[in-house]
C-alpha cells in the first residue's frame, strides 16, 4: 500500500544528496544512486556511496538521520514535490522502452495490481502528501529497527559506526 510513497522517498533521498556532500566534504559531487524496494521486501532501501572511508560514517548518520526526521514528518516540501515529480518520470520515460512496459504490464499481473496501476499511475502519485510519505517512512523504517550494511576497510569503518549501534564485522 505504501508503494508510491517509497517511490518518492527513493528520489528524495537521491535529491538530498548533494546538500549531505556539501556539508561533510565541502563538495556538491557524490557519486551515488539510491533504490528501494517497495513490493518484493517492502522497507529495503539501499543507498550506494562511494565516499572516502573517512567519510563514510558521516554519510551513514546523514542518512539514519533524514529517514528519522522524515518519520517525525519533517519534510522539506519542494525537495517532496521535486521527488514525487522525479517518480512520475522514471515512470513515464520507462513507458517509451517496449521491454520496460512488457515488465511493468507482467509486474502488474504478478502482484495482482490490474492495469489501473499501470494507467493511474500519476494520478495515485500525485495524491502522495507529505503526511502520507512521513508516515510511510514511519512504518518501514522505524529508528530502533535499522539494519544497515556498510562495506569498507573494517578497521577503519568499525570505530565510526560504534556510535550508532551493535557493529558486527562480516568477512
Amino acid at each position: 500500500p505504501d508503494f508510491y510513497p517509497l517511490a518518492i522517498l527513493e528520489h528524495y533521498i537521491t535529491l538530498s544528496l548533494p546538500e549531505w556532500a556539501r556539508e561533510i566534504s565541502g563538495d556538491r559531487q557524490i557519486q551515488a544512486s539510491v533504490e528501494h524496494q517497495a513490493r518484493k521486501m517492502p522497507g529495503f532501501l539501499q543507498v550506494s556511496l562511494k565516499v572516502p572511508t573517512p567519510q563514510a560514517g558521516d554519510y551513514v548518520r546523514k542518512v539514519v538521520s533524514a529517514l528519522d526526521g522524515l518519520a517525525r514528518g519533517e519534510v522539506e516540501p519542494s525537495r517532496f514535490r521535486e521527488a514525487r515529480d522525479l517518480a512520475f518520470l522514471q515512470v513515464s520515460n520507462a513507458r517509451n522502452d517496449s521491454r520496460k512496459r512488457l515488465f511493468d504490464l507482467l509486474e502488474s499481473n504478478l502482484y495482482e495490481l490490474g492495469m489501473s496501476h499501470l494507467t493511474n499511475y500519476g494520478l495515485r502519485l500525485d495524491r502522495v502528501r507529505e503526511t502520507h510519505f512521513a508516515a510511510a517512512v514511519k512504518r518501514y523504517f522505524p529508528a530502533e529497527s535499522y539494519l544497515l550494511i556498510v562495506s569498507g576497510k573494517a578497521e577503519e569503518l568499525e570505530p565510526q559506526l560504534r556510535d550508532l549501534g551493535t557493529v558486527t564485522m562480516l568477512n
